[in-house]
């Protein structure tokens, strides 16, 4: 009794001592209101602070973002909130990509600032300027270019066996913003606020929310880029693998004003078994697409093209809820049409081919000739592009052999719906797709 009467009164001592005040911040979606908050605060504050003791000083914090109460922060996520809207999360969950028009035009970057869009392609412009004069003057030989200071070219990386090789694009370079040293990042004040500030992430999970917790969108890199034009292309691939790569969601970002028909640089994704979508590089352009899921490509640029990517990353990688449903579909279709008749067995065999993991390597073989061309597009003539077909056909070999033992029926049924005059098919197909 004793004791329980001492801890009582410990209890009451540290309940009864005043507590400092902590407010956090609060992003707001438009400058003017950002800033008539902030006063108001530093009015409170200072108004509150004169009876403190002289003696109190105020503490040093961590993890408040350098770019936290400037012009770009509220900007960035004023665009956010334009963009990651529950009708476009929709239908990014059952097409697998949205487009977005107008978002980054309709927010300025201060009181009376250009358009974040502008500023963003500006701010781009100047990083990728260093070496614009430098960029060859055929895509034959662009593997001598000089990248731009601060970015790198890019590269696929190919793994073999006893070697790991790079296969570089042709007058396509790169520059990762959370890698920048805090130099270089405080030049670029709005990409450093784009790689902070997490309203995209907050709102992607609140319209698009995960099936479990280690889905949930945890952190985002950014990723800016430069096309020097000359055909300059990127081949069809996948931007992640689920169980290796955390990667949920692709948004990219396009800054070309003066883009027009003829340009080319046009992103294509193929929600198979829907008909591939053509998109134009535009000013102010978002695109959101399933990075693990969405195959895709970007045509050969005759322009200068600038554009930047974010990735929003889930907070561990590994099978995921769809990739766990594919593997137990896959192996109940391909026994389940024992004693049914042949429309059951056809019907659960396409399920099947389209679970995630199983149409991945389907649409390798229902695209492997305009795969192979992409590659050659894509990459200058070396022994590197040759390891790179020789294994793109050897894969689809594989691939082939193995879906036509497993999968007849329904292999010759997707091989149907993808005629002329089977939109109807295709579209009903396409409801059992799961992006996410």
């Amino acid at each position: 009794m004793a004791t329980r009467r001492a801890l009582s009164r410990v209890f009451c001592r540290v309940l009864s001592r005043p507590r400092t005040r902590v407010s956090l911040p609060r992003a707001s979606a438009f400058p003017a209101a950002a800033a008539a908050a902030t006063a108001r605060r530093a009015s409170s504050s200072s108004s509150s602070s004169s009876s403190a003791p002289a003696e109190h000083v105020v503490p040093r914090t961590y993890g408040t973002p350098s770019t936290a109460g400037t012009a770009e922060a509220a900007a960035v996520a004023a665009a956010a909130e334009r963009v990651v809207l529950p009708e476009v999360c929709e239908h990014l969950i059952r097409h697998g990509y949205a487009v977005v028009d107008g978002a980054l035009d309709g927010v300025t970057v201060g009181e009376g600032g250009a358009s974040l869009s502008e500023t963003l392609r500006r701010e781009l412009d100047r990083l990728a300027s260093s070496s614009d004069a430098d960029a060859d003057a055929d895509a034959s030989s662009a593997g001598s270019s000089r990248a731009p200071d601060g970015m790198k070219r890019n590269a696929t990386v190919l793994v073999q066996k006893d070697r790991v090789v790079q296969l570089e694009k042709a007058n396509i370079f790169e520059a990762e913003v959370h890698a920048m040293k805090d130099e270089m990042a405080s030049r670029f004040p709005a990409f450093r606020a784009l790689r902070e500030d997490r309203t995209f992430l907050t709102l992607l999970n609140a319209h698009a929310p995960p099936r479990t917790r280690a889905e949930d969108l945890h952190h985002q890199v950014v990723k800016l880029q430069v096309n020097f034009g000359m055909g300059a292309c990127f081949p069809l691939h996948f931007d992640s693998a689920a169980e290796l790569d955390g990667r949920r969601v692709t948004a990219l970002t396009y800054l070309n004003p003066g883009w027009k028909e003829g340009d080319g640089g046009e992103l294509v994704v193929y929600p198979f078994p829907s008909p591939p979508v053509k998109i134009e590089p535009r000013m102010g352009r978002v695109v959101l697409f399933s990075a693990a899921n969405m195959l895709h490509r970007v045509l050969p640029s005759k322009a200068r093209r600038l554009c930047f990517t974010q990735w929003f990353f889930a907070r561990s990688a590994g099978g995921s809820s769809v990739s766990s449903s594919a593997a137990g579909s896959s192996g109940s279709a391909a026994n389940g049409g024992v004693g049914g008749d042949g429309g059951d067995v056809a019907a659960a065999q396409v399920a099947a081919l389209l679970r995630p993991e199983m149409r991945k390597h389907l649409m390798k073989v229902v695209h492997a000739d305009e795969w192979a061309k992409s590659i050659e597009a894509s990459h200058p003539d070396t022994p590197e592009r040759k390891m790179a077909l020789d294994t793109h056909w050897r894969e689809v070999d594989v691939i082939s052999r193995a879906l036509a033992g497993k999968f007849p029926a329904g292999l010759a049924e997707v091989a149907a719906m993808s005629g002329p005059g089977e939109d109807a098919e295709r579209a009903r197909a396409a409801t059992r797709v799961e992006w996410f």
